[in-house]
């Protein structure tokens, strides 16, 4: 959204069929989750590929103990996409997966491809506070450490880690 102006309601995902076109039944998601969503993707997500088998994965993965694993079931939950949760023992991760074209083009061009390239969507930026802070919540749940505040200032503070220079910037 532009400076003042409201966010949208929703964000329209297009839906793409196997040879890449726009079948125009785009998914709406309600924009506050979607900024949720963006966070845990750019913190936890990845995009994977395979052309031969015409798979378009989107993961997402977190460890099974983090108090934060609840919070992005319920997060995709509240999408359009069929995702399937797998637990992966060798990490002690949960793996959300959701396998879906139109959903891995659009966050490949707006967040980018591998950990060191990942980026914010340049339609998050000028978010209203409360927007701004759900997303920073969520990236804050899986490269970050929590929200504290200091009782001598009352200024909420946080410590974000990655492997992105653009993210960390």
């Amino acid at each position: 959204p532009c400076p003042g102006s409201p966010p949208p309601a929703t964000i329209s995902i297009p839906t793409l069929t196997r040879g890449g076109k726009v079948d125009g039944k785009d998914r709406q998601v309600d924009f506050a989750n979607w900024v949720r969503f963006v966070g845990y993707f750019v913190s936890e997500g990845h995009t994977e590929n395979s052309t031969r088998k015409g798979h378009y994965r989107v993961g997402i993965t977190q460890s099974v103990n983090s108090p934060h694993t609840p919070a992005i079931e319920a997060c995709l939950a509240s999408t359009p996409f069929r995702w399937k949760r797998v637990f992966k023992p060798a990490s002690n991760c949960y793996q959300w997966i959701i396998n879906d074209k139109g959903l891995h083009a659009h966050l490949q061009e707006h967040c980018g491809v591998g950990s060191r390239n990942k980026k914010l969507p340049d339609y998050v930026k000028n978010l209203p506070p409360d927007l701004s802070r759900a997303l920073l919540d969520a990236a804050i749940a899986g490269d970050g450490t929590d929200w504290s505040t200091s009782p001598e200032e009352g200024i909420d503070s946080a410590k974000y880690f990655s492997t992105s220079t653009t993210l960390v910037d």
